[in-house]
């Protein structure tokens, strides 16, 4: 009987373990592509500082 429950502990831990790694991963893939998706501010162009410049004479 003992070792009965000891082979069950092990396979329900191993199957414990590949379920989280599995999870892991989904949150990996969910978070690689929804993190990245926000753009970063772009330099302002030189035509626009032209732009600017033009009325100010």
């Amino acid at each position: 009987m003992a070792d009965a429950v000891g082979s069950s502990f092990s396979g329900a831990v191993a199957h414990t373990g590949l379920v989280g790694a599995i999870v892991l991963g989904v949150g990996t893939a969910v978070v690689a592509v929804l993190l990245p998706g926000r753009k970063s501010a772009e330099p302002a162009s030189r035509d626009a500082e032209e732009k600017e410049l033009v009325g100010t004479r």
